[in-house]
Order: C-alpha cells, then structure tokens, then sequence
C-alpha cells in the first residue's frame, strides 16, 4: 500500500483551496472556491496510488448517476499533478 501525504495546494484543477476538511486513507477533502462564480465546493482529491485509482474513478461514476437529497451532488472530475479528483456540493 502506497499513501502519499496530501499536499496542501493552493489549486486544485481550477479550484481555490480555502481550507483542510478532513483526510482518510484514500483522499483529502478541501474546501474550495470555484473561479467563475465563486460558489464554496468541497474538493476530494485521491492520495493514495495503486488500486484506489479505479475505485475513485468508480465512485465518480456512480455519484455522477445518483440523484437524491441525501446524495451529495458531484460537479467536476480531473487531475492534479497527476492524482484524480472530484468536486462535489459542500455540506455544512
């Protein structure tokens, strides 16, 4: 098992970073400033290599497929020095 320590950015694809969410074993959750508008979004960005890839890659698909009030609502998949993330509603 491969983990990377996550980075703390300033960017992520086109994203601001504002501030650290959380961090698991697979991927750490910023919040965000998208350019256009600036609405706030949360950014899940993938730190650990190996087979979480498609798992991530999964994950959005399915979230992209689903649409319920409970469901957070997926924006944006993308790469970030070459790690994948997405960027979703953020949920106080």
């Amino acid at each position: 098992m491969d983990i990377i320590e996550a980075p703390s950015p300033e960017l992520i694809g086109p994203y601001r970073i504002l501030r650290s969410i959380a961090q698991g074993g697979m991927a750490a959750v910023y919040e965000a400033e998208e350019p256009k508008e600036g609405k706030r979004v949360a950014v899940k960005l993938l730190i650990h290599r190996g087979l979480a890839r498609p798992r991530f890659a999964r994950e959005y698909r399915a979230l992209t497929r689903l649409n319920h009030p409970n469901i957070v609502r997926v924006y944006q998949f993308g790469v970030h020095e070459g790690n994948p993330y997405l960027s979703m509603e953020l949920i106080r």
